[in-house]
């Protein structure tokens, strides 16, 4: 590597940590609306954490992710046909940005999620973010994200610890 791929690589690791300690505080929160600002934030580090890696499909989806994250908060219940405008616009920056069968991690991680979101169910959201995790640390083992891969299985540990702590949508019991 030299100097300017090494600053590159250790400023991609840096954003992937602060993106996921964001990403994780997200899944302790008990509203939708909470949840969806704290990650858009981390989508954006994401994104960024991403180009500088030369990841450019999981860059894309991100600032997709954001777009959706906006939409998901503004409206009580999303239209139907903006949710089908995000998942076209996964598909298309994918195909655009085809790197290989890597490339389609993200895309299948974020419809995954996306669709959860438009149940509007915090435990089907919390489900399909363990299934994402997992589908994003291959992503991130392949694309060199060594804090992403590292995070990512912090953030799937979080949103585990979230499930336990807000069983049946019930807010956790105080400690004695």
């Amino acid at each position: 590597m030299d100097d300017i791929s090494t600053i590159c690589f250790i400023t991609a690791q840096v954003i992937g940590l602060v993106a996921i300690i964001v990403d994780m505080l997200s899944f302790q929160k008990n509203s939708k609306n909470e949840l969806l600002k704290l990650q858009i934030a981390s989508n954006f580090l994401f994104a960024v954490q991403y180009m500088f890696l030369g990841a450019f499909s999981g860059a894309l989806i991100n600032v997709v992710c954001m777009a959706r994250n906006y939409l998901f908060r503004k409206f009580k219940k999303i239209p139907f046909y903006l949710l089908l405008i995000v998942l076209v616009a996964f598909v298309v920056f994918t195909v655009v940005t085809y790197d290989g069968p890597e490339s389609l991690l993200p895309l299948f991680a974020m419809s995954i999620y996306t669709l959860a979101l438009y149940t509007g169910n915090t435990t089907k959201i919390r489900l399909a973010e363990i299934n994402g995790c997992i589908l994003m640390i291959i992503y991130n083992v392949m694309v060199l994200a060594i804090f992403g891969t590292i995070a990512t299985a912090l953030v799937m540990a979080s949103t585990i610890v979230a499930m336990v702590r807000y069983r049946g949508g019930k807010k956790p019991a105080r400690e004695k």
